[in-house]
């Protein structure tokens, strides 16, 4: 059973069957060959010398086709390093095999690393917006009029807030028809967001294409694999006046036992403290995260029974389009029935090709809530309760 396991994980993906359908010319080309000698030399009727000849020559091409997928290169790889604030010391060994593996893949490669290029630069939006300037100035050598046509797959080691602001500020095309204008950010026609995978197995893999197709329906049979991948609950939320036209949307895609409990009570609540005066982790107002915020009226919670999602491309995208299409219904709802614009907010343990994916195409009407680890189970300073105080 594990070997069949293994074997499945090995040779069911692109480079896997790619390798059996080389071997497999291979074989027929260099059986075929001595055959088609030896009807030359004479000594063989049957088969006609054309068969061999189309058997070994289809063979080569086989053999060929096979190399090209296994050695392709295509496109622009792009590999972020953005740790949230300076001198995080966070692991540059998955950077280092995302650069590798970006410069087999591509014809283009480049890394930003803000920790190296702006040692510097303040913690959180500024050193995002230092690294999306430089990939748009990078990408617009290649935009002529405003579109870049080549594929372009992100490699990014960032913190979920940062990917999810870089798919919202990033310019990709999620609509079926792109109209370019005059802006400082091209168009990415073709994107997409490579993850390392935690499976056995497995190492670098594209996550999710960030195309229109994550705002088309879902096909009956990608339907039916979302509803076994995900659950979906809508809980109703705060009470308190100004709360009614706003929502929430509660991802819980990685294992995290806290992950529902406290960002459903901080969404009903607005409160960032429990009773005991601790942080919840949760920063309501980027320029003071003692601040409480403003409760939601209405809360969409989504789960992955199995903890996680599996690290296949299909599922990831499923995942993606299903979530954004429910909210943005859940929105519209909202919006209907309030009549005024419904203010979104998002709790996010996913993926980072996840909410990179979901910035896309949520990004516009969605704000997502940071979480901060030194927060928890932390008591305000007294300095700054007196300075709010005075």
């Amino acid at each position: 059973m594990h070997i069949a396991r293994w074997l499945r994980r090995t040779f069911a993906t692109g480079p896997g069957l790619a390798t059996i359908i080389g071997a497999a010319g291979a074989g027929l080309a260099l059986g075929t060959l001595p055959n088609l000698l030896e009807k030359f030399a004479g000594y063989m009727k049957w088969p006609p010398t054309s068969v061999l000849a189309a058997g070994a020559v289809i063979g080569v091409l086989a053999l060929a086709l096979a190399h090209l997928a296994l050695h392709r290169r295509d496109g622009v790889g792009i590999v972020l390093f953005v740790p949230p604030a300076p001198r995080l010391n966070w692991s540059r060994e998955r950077l280092e095999a995302m650069k590798g593996h970006a410069k087999q893949r591509h014809h283009a490669a480049f890394t930003v690393d803000v920790e190296e290029v702006f040692p510097d630069a303040k913690a959180g939006r500024e050193r995002r917006e230092l690294a999306r300037r430089i990939v748009q100035a990078r990408l617009n050598e290649d935009a002529p009029h405003g579109v870049v046509s080549a594929p372009v797959t992100f490699y990014a080691v960032v913190s979920l807030p940062d990917a999810y602001q870089l798919g919202r500020e990033l310019k990709f095309q999620v609509h079926e028809r792109v109209e370019a204008h005059a802006s400082d950010a091209p168009t990415i026609r073709q994107g997409s967001v490579a993850q390392t995978s935690e499976e056995a197995g497995k190492t670098i893999f594209t996550a999710v294409r960030v195309d229109s197709r994550l705002r088309k329906p879902l096909s009956r049979r990608h339907a039916r694999r979302v509803r076994r991948l995900l659950s979906f609950e809508e809980l109703p939320g705060g009470t308190a006046a100004g709360s009614a036209h706003r929502a929430a949307l509660v991802l819980e895609l990685t294992p995290n036992t806290a992950m529902v409990t406290d960002p459903c009570a901080v969404a009903s609540t607005g409160l960032v403290r429990h009773e005991d005066g601790t942080h919840r982790g949760y920063v309501m107002d980027e320029k003071d995260p003692w601040l409480d915020g403003t409760a939601c009226g209405s809360l969409l919670v989504v789960r992955c029974p199995a903890g996680a999602l599996p690290d296949e491309r299909t599922d990831y995208e499923v995942a993606v389009t299903e979530i954004s299409q429910r909210w943005l219904a859940l929105l519209e709802e909202v919006s209907q029935r309030e009549g005024r614009a419904a203010e979104g907010v998002l709790f996010c343990s996913a993926p980072a090709s996840v909410a990179f994916g979901l910035g896309a195409v949520i990004g516009r009407r969605t704000r997502i809530i940071t979480f901060r680890n030194d927060l928890p189970g932390r008591t305000r300073p007294v300095s700054a309760a007196d300075n709010r105080s005075q």
